[in-house]
């Protein structure tokens, strides 16, 4: 028997009157009220739901028709958990047995998250707690159905919690199944914050922070508004800041001192959750400061957390939220946020303005109920401030990596929005007409991108790329902007646009890879070495004339004059540190021990050394390009 017809006594719309009232943080949410089925009330602690079995097949074993909550500690996984029995029983045509199945492996994990992790709080649940609850049972078919019931009860978690992603969880997916999420991912990723509203939400909050005639909540607000937009915490992270927690060093010889922040975390770690530490800027030092100032009060005495609640306990998530909502409603027009582009549109969240935010935001009235407001969600911060830090000279992967408390670089990476990465990789691809990317390897002159033509991987990227550039009607050098913002800013699934930016994230991958490579070998240090000096040469005379192409482009189109900086910087680490030595190598040797000598040596750079005042004239040609550039005078 089904339940799915069975007539209960609750509506849909009260289901989803209590998920709006999560997000609007009303306190009785967890606890609501309503009539189940005659008998039964949502906030009963104990369902039977023997009556309604009484006449079918279940009637000698009522087991099954038995939930209790009561064992249940944390009231979030408890109303989760029942949100979880309604549906697999009266909305997904489940039997009662199934269900009841299901209840029992959820309820099992749930003790294993209050009483073994003493996790309580939904947003500190990390990947390696279910992988190692999973590996605790021998039987793989037993895994997989644990797997499949907790990704059912954690879909019921993310309709309302906020940083809350199903697609972070996968140890709960098949191969097959992460292939489609990864897809999702790379095309759907958190937009980054448009930069001018970046820096306005900056100025603002500094202005909000300061401001002796706020209110405390919303000059609270701004400090951690700072902090998030600085340090790029999580913001289950940031919420659980304590106060006492900032450290100063001194450094270089007791001349300048230097503040790292201790926060706990629950996301790169195995166990328990650990206290780890990252990096402050003098606004995050100020914010910080501030904020500890501005919650004494809040704490009394004993009270740890550095951004209480009116108990001085940690707000919840959707308390911050809300919080978020009277920053962003009450600065819409100095952020800028009613004058955005269409690109902006896309990289910021548009919310309705409902009753609970009339009730709780004084400059609000009944009027603008239904109307809308935008903001950036908590988690943009860290994506800008990942963007931001890869921009700043002499900071590398792995410094960002730690900084942003990541256990892999590929998740770093995961956060970079780059327009000049997207620029970089359309350039050195682009026809000589600039119309669309080459894809005749007789007209590339870069040897590694015309390796690309050899490999159907590469292949079908340029011609999906080139395909939908014709279908739109865009040229390279003509569109470039535009062609830039579609790639970045539309997260669409199995669409047009979706494959053509997979294509493109393809060819900027091999882009990054090739800049890494090239940075490696051109400024790490060298050994001179005359072996492979004629293909040293041959790279020379190549790169010369992508500088030269460069330049004439650059000089009818000052949009691509920074691929000619580009260009001109990579010759010249390559001409000083690659070329030169190597060059100054065989010049000596020659003068030496004489031509013959050398050639006797190295019979396959004959043909190099007998054109030696041919390649004098390019060293001189090279260096009229690299002016005051040049290392070797």
């Amino acid at each position: 028997m089904f339940l799915t017809n069975y007539k209960v006594s609750f509506k849909e719309e009260e289901i989803n009157q209590i998920n709006k009232d999560i997000k609007n943080n009303k306190q009785s949410t967890y606890e609501s009220s309503f009539e189940v089925v005659e008998g039964i009330n949502f906030k009963d602690n104990y369902w039977d739901f023997s009556n309604i079995l009484e006449s079918t097949i279940y009637s000698k074993n009522f087991t099954f028709a038995k939930y209790r909550f009561q064992d249940i500690k944390t009231a979030a996984y408890r109303f989760y958990l029942k949100k979880f029995v309604l549906r697999q029983l009266f909305n997904n045509e489940k039997r009662p047995s199934s269900v009841y199945g299901g209840y029992c492996m959820v309820k099992g994990f749930i003790k294993y998250l209050e009483n073994e992790m003493l996790i309580t709080v939904p947003l500190a649940i990390y990947d390696k707690i279910i992988e190692n609850y999973i590996n605790k049972f021998k039987r793989e078919n037993y895994r997989r159905v644990i797997r499949r019931y907790i990704k059912l009860y954690f879909a019921e978690i993310e309709q309302n919690e906020m940083d809350f992603y199903l697609n972070e969880f996968r140890s709960l997916y098949t191969p097959t199944d992460m292939q489609k999420v990864l897809y999702e991912e790379e095309i759907g990723k958190t937009p980054n914050i448009p930069d001018r509203i970046y820096k306005a939400i900056i100025r603002q909050a500094l202005l909000d922070l300061d401001n002796k005639e706020l209110n405390l909540i919303d000059r609270m607000t701004a400090g951690l508004i700072i902090l998030l937009s600085q340090i790029g915490l999580r913001i289950g992270e940031a919420l659980l800041l304590e106060i006492g927690r900032l450290k100063e060093e001194v450094i270089f010889d007791g001349t300048k001192k230097a503040y790292k922040l201790e926060f706990w975390t629950y996301k790169t770690t195995g166990i328990k959750g650990k206290w780890t530490i990252t990096f402050m800027t003098p606004l995050a030092i100020k914010a910080y400061k501030k904020l500890e100032e501005l919650g004494t009060t809040r704490r009394g005495n004993g009270g740890k957390y550095l951004y209480p609640n009116s108990n001085g306990d940690m707000y919840t998530p959707k308390s911050w939220s809300n919080n978020s909502h009277r920053f962003f409603v009450r600065n819409q027009e100095v952020l800028g946020l009613n004058n955005l582009t269409d690109n902006e549109l896309k990289q910021v969240v548009e919310v309705e303005i409902n009753q609970w935010m009339v009730e709780h935001i004084a400059f609000l009235s009944r009027n603008d109920i239904g109307k809308t407001f935008y903001k950036v969600n908590a988690h943009q911060y860290r994506v800008a401030v990942c963007n931001y830090l890869r921009k700043k000279p002499g900071i590398n992967l792995q410094w960002i990596k730690k900084h942003m408390n990541h256990l892999e670089e590929d998740m770093t990476i995961h956060y970079f929005r780059d327009d000049d990465v997207i620029q970089e990789t359309l350039l050195k691809r682009t026809s000589e007409n600039g119309d669309f990317l080459e894809t005749k390897k007789e007209n590339i002159l870069d040897e590694d991108i015309r390796k690309e033509l050899d490999d159907p991987y590469f292949i079908e990227a340029y011609n999906t790329i080139n395909k939908f550039l014709k279908k739109k009607r865009l040229k390279i050098y003509k569109d470039l902007n535009e062609i830039i913002n579609t790639f970045k800013n539309s997260p669409i699934l199995d669409s047009e646009i979706g494959f053509c930016t997979n294509a493109m994230e393809r060819l900027c991958e091999r882009q990054e890879k090739l800049n890494q490579l090239e940075k490696w070998s051109y400024l790490r240090p060298q050994v001179p070495d005359i072996t492979n000096f004629n293909q040293t040469y041959k790279r020379l005379i190549t790169k010369l004339e992508l500088v030269k192409h460069n330049k004439s482009v650059a000089s009818e189109d000052s949009r691509y004059l920074r691929e000619y900086e580009l260009q001109l910087n990579t010759f010249n680490q390559y001409y000083n540190n690659k070329f030169m030595p190597e060059f100054e190598l065989l010049k000596k040797n020659i003068e030496n021990v004489g031509m013959n000598k050398v050639i006797l040596n190295n019979p396959h750079l004959e043909s190099i050394i007998y054109r030696f005042n041919e390649i004098e004239k390019v060293e001189m040609e090279s260096r009229e390009w690299l002016g005051n550039k040049l290392f070797w005078t």
